[in-house]
């Protein structure tokens, strides 16, 4: 799930780069193990990310 999100935070923020659009959507797959799993996985995915 981790590597996941992960994943959906980089995607994220490829789509931000690329189309210059200001939106912060690369904490999305924090909030989501956050939600799932705990604070703690959640810090491991930020510090991954």
């Amino acid at each position: 799930m981790i590597g996941a999100a992960v994943g959906i935070n980089l995607l994220r923020l490829a789509v931000t780069h690329v189309t210059g659009v200001p939106l912060y959507l690369d904490m999305i797959g924090v909030c989501l193990v956050a939600m799932v799993l705990g604070p703690w996985p959640a810090v491991v995915t930020a510090v991954a990310t």
